[in-house]
């Protein structure tokens, strides 16, 4: 039997911000790491350096973009049905990559600075592709994690 017990008042909230830090930051690290972005060899600096400089130079409307999408996303997916611990990161997951494509294939490139067409001149470079899916599996790891607590957990 299913079980639902609303979330306390803000946690939904810190959640999404969770998600978002680790889909921008988390994705920003993984192209720093596997030195994606032609920026980064230009700033100097140590890693967190770098990982700072990408994800700041991701323009806002991405950033905004992302989130709004993700947030529909999971809102909507919560209603078709919670189930189990295991079948929300999994729809949470799907939900994450699905918000990720869907920024990297509609945000225009004149607004996509440091993202998807704006990093690397194509839309769905086949390089960079896995770290942003990496990264929305994260976010939506961490979205999922901050939203699971004994008193929401169904069983």
């Amino acid at each position: 039997m299913k079980s639902s017990v609303a979330p306390p008042p803000g946690q939904r909230l810190g959640a999404l911000l969770a998600a978002w830090v680790m889909m921008i930051f988390g994705t920003s690290a993984l192209v720093a790491y596997f030195g994606l972005s032609p920026r980064q060899n230009a700033r100097g600096g140590g890693f967190l350096s770098s990982v700072w400089g990408i994800a700041d130079e991701m323009g806002p409307a991405v950033k905004l973009l992302l989130i709004v999408v993700f947030a529909a996303a999971v809102t909507l997916g919560g209603r078709v049905g919670a189930g189990t611990t295991a079948r929300r990161y999994a729809i949470n997951t799907g939900l994450g990559v699905c918000a990720m494509l869907f920024t990297l294939l509609i945000i225009p490139a004149r607004l996509s600075r440091g993202f998807g067409v704006g990093l690397t001149g194509a839309r769905l470079d086949p390089a960079v592709l896995p770290v942003y899916i990496a990264g929305a599996v994260l976010g939506a790891i961490v979205y999922t994690r901050s939203m699971t607590s004994p008193g929401t957990t169904a069983r």
